[in-house]
């Protein structure tokens, strides 16, 4: 059985909290935008970080629909990531 090729999924980074709080009331507000968003807790220098993470988006046309909206909510410094899923 072949394998399945990794596939690339885009996801937006609206925001790094040190306050889970912080990062819901951001999550709510892109919640609110109509668009998929999840809490994400990382250690960053033994420090617990909180990003919050648009997506998942499968290609380059939906993230760019997704960044003009969050950018005309406010949402300026969003930072791309992408992750391959098997």
């Amino acid at each position: 059985m072949a394998k399945a090729a990794p596939v690339t999924k885009f996801f937006l980074q609206a925001g790094s909290f040190r306050k889970e709080a912080d990062a819901d009331k951001v999550r709510a507000q892109i919640i609110l935008l109509g668009q998929a968003v999840a809490v994400e807790s990382g250690t960053v220098k033994d420090e617990t970080w909180y990003r919050v993470l648009v997506g998942p988006f499968s290609n380059r046309e939906q993230l760019t629909t997704a960044q003009k909206q969050l950018a005309g909510a406010g949402f300026s410094n969003l930072l791309l990531q992408q992750r391959q899923n098997r």
